[in-house]
């Protein structure tokens, strides 16, 4: 079915080869079933994909990349994928800094529930100076903290 562009078996396919179950880890091959369901709209392909690119796995770190793939599942309401493209515009990582496009998805992924993104879009919409400080890019940092070993390299 993953071979048919059946963009469910594509992402349950590559997320099988990305931990490895069923056999052995294929990160090359996990990021290109990944990017053909995203690419048919899985919203959370979409955002594995993101994580692949963030992180560089099975190729080369490209944030460019992994911000356009966040932005899809975003759009799509997933506030995981909403919460790492605002870090990712208000860090400038893949594109250039936009504040507020940042805020419009913080908001978005706290209104849903993600207290992350109610903590950091508290802190950085309250600043009537807009002169942001440096627990602002803390706080934006930590909605990374969950990629730091969420997929580990074959060894």
């Amino acid at each position: 079915a993953a071979q048919l562009d059946h963009p469910l078996s594509q992402n349950n396919y590559a997320l099988m080869c990305l931990d490895g179950t069923g056999g052995n880890k294929d990160l090359l091959e996990a990021k290109l079933y990944l990017k053909k369901s995203a690419d048919l709209g899985n919203s959370h392909a979409q955002y594995w994909y993101g994580v692949m690119c963030f992180q560089g796995l099975g190729d080369d770190i490209n944030l460019t990349e992994a911000r356009k793939s966040f932005k899809k599942s975003a759009d799509q309401d997933d506030p995981l994928s909403q919460c790492k493209y605002a870090a990712m515009c208000f860090q400038g990582l893949g594109d250039k800094q936009d504040i507020e496009e940042a805020l419009i998805y913080f908001k978005k992924a706290a209104d849903q529930g993600n207290l992350l993104s109610k903590f950091v879009y508290f802190s950085i919409s309250n600043n009537s100076q807009k002169m942001h400080s440096p627990f602002d890019n803390m706080y934006v940092n930590a909605c990374f903290s969950d990629l730091e070993n969420s997929v580990e390299e074959p060894s």
